[in-house]
C-alpha cells in the first residue's frame, strides 16, 4: 500500500466526543468495579440471611445489587466530572487539530506545533462507534472522530492503511467497532 499524498483530516474535538473516549478508556475499570462490589456485598450479606446455601446466595446477591449499583453510579458521576474537568482544563483540546495520515505515520498539527507518530510507535488502534482511538507506546491517546473524515471512502482508506501497518508487528492490535 502506497499513499503518496496521505489522508488529510481536521476538526475541533467536542466535549461529548472526549467523554465518549474517556468512557471507552475506563470501560474495564467500570466493569471490574461493578463485579467486585457485587461480590463483596454478596459475601457481606451472606451471613445475615437465613435459609439453605443457595437461598442465602440468591437473597444476599439481590441485597448486594443495591449498594453495588450505588457505588457504580457514584463512580460514573466522578468519571463524568473528571472527563469534563480534564476537557475544560486542556487548552489544546478546544483548538482545531489537523492530521495527515500516510505511509510514514500520523502527523498532528495544532497552531504552530506538530508531532509525527510513526506507525511503529502506535501500540493499539480501537474503533469505537463514532471515533478511532489510538494509543501510543508512551501511553498517549490520539482521538480521531469519524466526523473529521470527509467521506466513508476516506475512513475505509484509513482503516486499510492502519491494518496494513499495524499487522506488521505482532504486539499491535486493530480492534474494530463492536457496533
Amino acid at each position: 500500500m502506497n499513499i503518496q499524498k496521505g489522508i488529510h483530516i481536521s476538526g475541533i474535538l467536542q466535549l461529548n466526543e472526549f467523554k465518549q473516549c474517556h468512557a471507552f478508556h475506563f470501560k474495564r475499570m467500570k466493569i471490574w468495579t461493578l463485579f467486585s462490589t457485587l461480590v463483596l456485598f454478596t459475601i457481606l450479606f451472606y451471613g445475615s440471611v437465613e435459609g439453605t446455601w443457595w437461598q442465602k446466595g440468591l437473597v444476599s446477591m439481590g441485597y448486594a445489587l443495591i449498594p453495588a449499583a450505588f457505588v457504580f453510579l457514584i463512580m460514573m458521576f466522578v468519571l463524568h466530572l473528571r472527563s469534563t474537568g480534564v476537557y475544560k482544563a486542556d487548552y489544546y483540546a478546544k483548538n482545531a487539530w489537523t492530521y495527515t495520515i500516510d505511509d510514514k505515520g500520523i502527523t498532528e498539527k495544532i497552531k504552530k506545533q506538530s508531532h509525527c507518530y510513526l506507525w511503529k510507535e502506535i501500540a493499539t488502534l480501537n474503533e469505537v462507534s463514532t471515533m478511532f482511538v489510538l494509543y501510543t507506546k508512551d501511553k498517549q491517546t490520539i482521538i480521531l472522530p469519524k466526523r473529521y473524515f470527509a467521506s466513508e471512502e476516506q475512513q475505509q482508506e484509513f482503516k486499510e492503511l492502519a491494518a496494513h501497518h499495524l499487522s506488521k508487528q505482532p504486539y499491535k492490535r486493530w480492534i474494530p467497532a463492536s457496533t
